[in-house]
């Protein structure tokens, strides 16, 4: 192990804030320990939190990809949880050392797109807030359908709705009327399935366009993440 914790395969990083994100949601900013840049990620990546009780669980990042100082999680207490995510939320405390994986990207952002159309259930909001970030950062275009079940329950609406004006919001509560700033027209055309991902096409000026699908974790079939 080198003299900043990492081996070939994690890193050691301390949890510098812990934030409240909506019902049952928690952020976890880890950075390392040392002060120095962490491992570089993509859009899209996840990292694996090697537990104290012997559990791997695996997690997306959602801040931005330039970022070197830091990684942020959010956590998901699952009402099911076989002691993951309850794990994470009863017993990591600001301050804490914990050994992490370094990022793998099995959900790549395609950067070359025209035009992104981002959907996300719940949790599964994670990944595509780092490649918004992205999209963002590229000027690219986008469009986002979030769903949760209460508003209370939809973690980060607020730094969504920061994001450019002309990018399209919409967002569906279970228990209230749908709330949206733009409502695009969406025809989705084939599917295909990725390792942790699902992607369709979609006809545009004779172009295809790609849009990239976030489910909520754990409740995709082609989604290898193990978070509770």
């Amino acid at each position: 192990m080198s003299a900043s914790g990492h081996t070939a395969d994690t890193q050691q990083v301390l949890v510098k804030r812990i934030g409240y994100e909506a019902e049952r949601i928690h952020s976890y900013e880890l950075i390392a320990p040392t002060g120095s840049e962490l491992a570089p990620f993509t859009a899209g990546s996840h990292i694996d939190l090697h537990l104290p009780n012997g559990m791997i669980r695996s997690y997306s990042l959602l801040n931005d990809q330039r970022e070197r100082h830091r990684y942020v999680i959010a956590v998901n207490r699952d009402a099911e949880s076989r002691g993951g995510s309850s794990f994470v939320h009863d017993t990591v405390r600001v301050g804490e050392i914990m050994t992490i994986s370094l990022p793998r990207n099995n959900f790549a952002l395609c950067e070359e797109a025209e035009h992104s159309v981002l959907i996300a259930g719940g949790i599964g909001i994670t990944p595509l807030l780092s490649m918004i970030r992205r999209l963002e950062a590229l000027g690219r275009p986008w469009d986002l359908y979030y769903a949760a079940r209460t508003r209370a329950a939809a973690a980060f609406l607020d730094e969504l709705g920061a994001f450019r004006s002309d990018a399209s919001l919409h967002v569906d509560f279970d228990d209230a009327d749908v709330y949206k700033r733009q409502m695009p027209a969406c025809t989705s055309i084939s599917t295909t399935r990725g390792r942790d991902g699902c992607s369709i096409s979609r006809p545009s000026s004779g172009a295809h366009r790609l849009t990239r699908i976030s489910i909520v974790a754990g409740r995709c079939p082609c989604s290898r993440h193990s978070r509770r």
